[in-house]
């Protein structure tokens, strides 16, 4: 037998021995102080076999006071990512303190040993420490918690523009949903981020742009019901309408009027930014739809503009898409929406679409164009 030790990120040792003609095993231990009676170790990760990234779906076995043990085979020479949970995101493992973990990457190709040592849970950190961690540009303010009616619980993540401190004005609101993602790559989908703080930073103190405040909202592990035309979908607008509007301008000094309140999202946060702005445009005067889901649910939303048959409007949207992997899955919806909308009158520059044949469907990808949603909706020589 071979055994060989890699050294990875974390610190996590990982070792393999030579397989037979079956599949290779994958064992994963988890070590961990801090889990409650009623609460769970899970696995979330890019394969069925670890949840798909639902990070409540793939439980860990209970094998004594504080060890957790997962075992899966997997065909050989399969990528694995994944990462280590008590049930949500907010609640993620962390293997140093005060270090968010990206995702524990591999290729099996052996029987695999994985054995982790929970130091603490990204619940228990406080903000300062999350804020140094997440390596933010500019002042973030934290809301932790906050529920409407039947909706999970979430962070909601505050960016205040340069000078906000110093100033006394007042200043306009971007809501941007999956909020975990649009900051640092620390609590990311992929471990990959918007880059939002640093490029709506650059932007404001070259003087192209706005100061604004951007609110980032977290998603949550209803993510595709809430941003989307269901019922709960329905609950999450009006969770941003009649109670983080509200609050977002009780707190902060904004411009609350809807020409200076604005959303925007990507995939299904493009979708439900969408509707945001459809179903409340007297709150919202535009929106960015980054690659839109617009194919979601049977195409439910385009159908929705089909049959439209009241007044135009008074909206501005842009959207985009790129061409490579899902993102050709998006298209059709984008050329259908496009088609609809340019029915009901809206065209350049209300309508801007943009297209881009090389961009994946990624965090990393929406950043590279993130400031053309930025300047079509704050460039500074807007009135």
């Amino acid at each position: 037998m071979k055994t060989i030790i890699l050294l990875i990120v974390f610190a996590l040792l990982i070792t393999s021995c030579q397989q037979g003609e079956s599949d290779p095993e994958l064992t994963i231990r988890v070590t961990a102080d801090g889990v409650a009676d009623d609460e769970g170790v899970y696995i979330t990760g890019n394969h069925k076999a670890l949840g798909e990234w639902k990070p409540d779906r793939i439980a860990l076995q209970k094998q004594g006071a504080n060890v957790w043990h997962f075992k899966n085979t997997f065909p050989e020479s399969t990528s694995l990512e994944f990462k280590i949970t008590r049930g949500t995101w907010t609640k993620e493992a962390m293997y140093e303190r005060g270090i968010i973990p990206g995702n524990v990457t591999f290729e099996i190709l052996r029987d695999t040993l994985v054995e982790l040592d929970v130091v603490e849970w990204r619940d228990a950190v406080q903000d300062s420490m999350l804020e140094a961690a997440e390596h933010i540009t500019g002042d973030m303010r934290y809301h932790r918690d906050i529920a409407f009616e039947d909706l999970r619980p979430r962070t909601i993540r505050v960016w205040l523009p340069p000078g906000y401190e110093e100033e006394t004005k007042r200043y306009p609101v971007l809501y941007m949903h999956d909020g975990q993602n649009i900051f640092a790559p620390g609590f990311s989908f992929h471990n990959e981020e918007w880059r939002v703080d640093e490029i709506a930073d650059s932007l404001i103190r070259s003087g192209e742009m706005k100061p604004i405040i951007i609110v980032g909202v977290d998603n949550s592990d209803d993510r595709s019901k809430e941003y989307s035309g269901t019922p709960k979908g329905e609950t999450y607008l009006r969770f941003l309408t009649e109670k983080l509007k509200p609050m977002i301008d009780s707190t902060y000094r904004t411009l609350p009027d809807r020409e200076n309140t604005k959303v925007m999202g990507s995939s299904m946060g493009g979708l439900i930014s969408f509707l945001a702005i459809w179903h409340y445009n007297d709150i919202f005067s535009a929106a960015g739809c980054l690659s839109p889901a617009f194919v979601y649910n049977d195409t439910s939303s385009i159908k929705m503009v089909k049959s439209y048959t009241g007044k135009k409007k008074p909206m501005r949207i842009y959207m985009d898409n790129g061409g490579l992997d899902l993102e050709v899955v998006l298209q059709p919806g984008c050329d259908l929406m496009l088609k609809e909308l340019r029915k009901l009158g809206y065209d350049e520059p209300e309508l801007i679409w943009r297209l881009y044949p090389e961009a994946k469907h990624t965090e990393a990808a929406w950043a590279r164009r993130l400031h053309e949603p930025l300047l079509f909706m704050f460039k500074q020589s807007e009135s």
